[in-house]
């Protein structure tokens, strides 16, 4: 049996605002004021990437990270924000995909993308229940 290793919420701090600096984004929130926003979400303990996962987003994927403009998202949803809303070229959508070709997933992983998309579609659609 493994056991998943946790890290302090220091580090996790200091690697999201490392994150920010290598993606160029400003960082403008301390640590006592990440920490609490995470705290009263009620979301630390499903951190993470994928389905499921909660991840900190800032509002329409723009401006700075700071406490007036970041929340808790899903991160299936704030995957999506920047295109959200968005034409994309034919041109644009055709390299996305190619980029993604060839890339093997486990059997549990293609379910779980699957049911995440269902998730997603139903809840655009509310006549639609999973």
């Amino acid at each position: 049996m493994s056991k998943v290793k946790t890290l302090p919420p220091c580090t996790i701090y200091a690697r999201q605002k490392a994150m920010a600096k290598i993606r160029n984004i400003e960082w403008n929130i301390s640590f006592d004021d990440w920490y609490n926003i995470w705290m009263q979400s009620g979301k630390w303990e499903q951190r993470g990437r994928g389905v499921g996962k909660y991840c900190m987003s800032r509002i329409g994927d723009t401006g700075p990270y700071s406490k007036d403009n970041v929340y808790i998202n899903e991160c299936v949803k704030n995957s999506g924000d920047k295109f959200r809303g968005t034409k994309q070229s034919l041109e644009t959508i055709a390299k996305r995909s190619n980029s993604l070709k060839g890339i093997k997933h486990s059997p549990e992983r293609c379910l779980a993308n699957r049911l995440g998309q269902l998730r997603y579609r139903a809840k655009q659609n509310s006549f639609v229940t999973i």
